[in-house]
């Protein structure tokens, strides 16, 4: 998954533009990677915490994103209009264990497997403010606010538990969205090395990590 990851950070993110010098009429189209994955180390730790409860440390976990797409219109030179997708996949899984009893009250030990994913995506509408744009760089100011879903899976093999009844009793393991909300407000960086191509770089809060970049 790292190896994964690394890759994906290379090769996400390519911004195009009919031109280099930005101005109104531009089309800009960035992808890029995010991190860190909030939402995914909090799926990651319930799950641990489960798994440490059953008596096992034999949990397998992963995780993607977050990963997105943005498209920006400029509406002047310095003001520009777009919408911000992205994308958080998470999953974990571990073998547990319980005591069951024979016919003669003896106890028995007998394994099951729990299983969950999650997802998470989030759209919005952008508004940004660019303060510097030249040849090659291209800073600006970002706020989006929009919609976000996540949901979530659990099955297991447990001989006393239905999927449902395992859920219930394992607080955090399928989280769902409470208020379906997504926003983010931060700093925006392009340098550019072709007319065509060049590099993104995103930090602030919300939607898309604390830090986004590509190439």
């Amino acid at each position: 998954m790292k190896k994964l990851l690394l890759i994906l950070t290379i090769i996400a993110g390519t911004t195009f533009s009919a031109s280099a010098q930005i101005a109104q009429g531009s089309i800009l189209v960035d992808t890029y990677y995010g991190f860190t994955n909030l939402p995914g180390a909090l799926y990651n730790t319930n799950w641990e915490f489960e798994a440490a409860f059953w008596g096992t440390n034999g949990i397998t976990k992963s995780g993607l994103g977050p990963i997105g797409v943005r498209a920006e219109y400029m509406t002047t030179d310095k003001l520009g209009v777009g919408i911000d997708f992205a994308l958080n996949l998470n999953s974990a899984s571990f073998d547990g264990e319980y005591t069951d009893y024979d016919s003669n009250g003896d106890p028995i030990t007998t394994s099951f497997i729990a299983e969950g994913s999650s997802t998470k995506w989030g759209a919005m509408v952008t508004l940004n403010y660019h303060v510097v744009t030249n040849d090659v760089i291209d800073f600006y100011l970002m706020g989006g606010v929009g919609y976000k879903n996540r949901t979530s899976t659990l099955t297991t093999t447990h001989g006393y538990y239905t999927d449902e009844e395992f859920n219930n009793q394992a607080i955090g393991l399928t989280p769902e969205t409470a208020i379906p909300l997504a926003a983010r407000l931060g700093l925006g960086l392009r340098v550019f090395f072709t007319d065509n191509i060049g590099a993104n770089v995103g930090l602030g809060f919300g939607q898309g990590g604390i830090l986004n970049a590509g190439l």
